[in-house]
């Protein structure tokens, strides 16, 4: 399977069902007879603009169809959905997320054009760090982030 097909077959489950991880979305591929990896998933998911939505205490992968849609993605949603602690170092803040969610999250951010003096960031699995130009710019994007929790 190639990548445009891998990625309507993706577009096509997170429309049809709600997946929660992007282990579950992993196995409903899988499940498909399609064989890929984590990494893989990670990058679609990413690539594809797909967020996770909230809706009674849950969250979700949603896909985010359009640029318009894109632009309009308010940050204290992917706050909400995605954050799970925020602490700061100085001029950084670390940011903990579940497993799988920090790419999605930091990819917006650095998309973003609505964060002073955010610099760049860095993600791992679950975990983003985010450079920030001073200590002060830090501790408003910290206090942000705590608001929306």
């Amino acid at each position: 399977m190639n990548k445009q097909e891998r990625h309507q077959l993706i577009k096509q489950l997170i429309g049809s069902q709600k997946i929660q991880t992007q282990e579950d979305l992993l196995k409903e591929i899988e499940d498909l007879g399609v064989t890929t990896t984590q990494a893989t998933i990670s990058r679609d998911i990413r690539e594809l603009g797909i967020v996770k939505a909230r809706e009674n205490q849950e969250t979700y992968y949603s896909l985010l169809e359009t640029t318009e849609m894109k632009q309009s993605f308010d940050l204290a949603l992917a706050y909400q959905a995605f954050v799970k602690s925020v602490a700061q170092a100085e001029f950084v803040l670390v940011i903990k997320t579940a497993i799988g969610d920090a790419n999605a999250l930091a990819s917006r951010l650095d998309e973003t054009k609505e964060i002073d003096g955010l610099i760049g960031t860095i993600a791992g699995a679950d975990t983003i760090v985010l450079i920030m130009q001073s200590v002060a710019s830090a501790e408003a994007l910290k206090q942000t982030i705590e608001d929306e929790l």
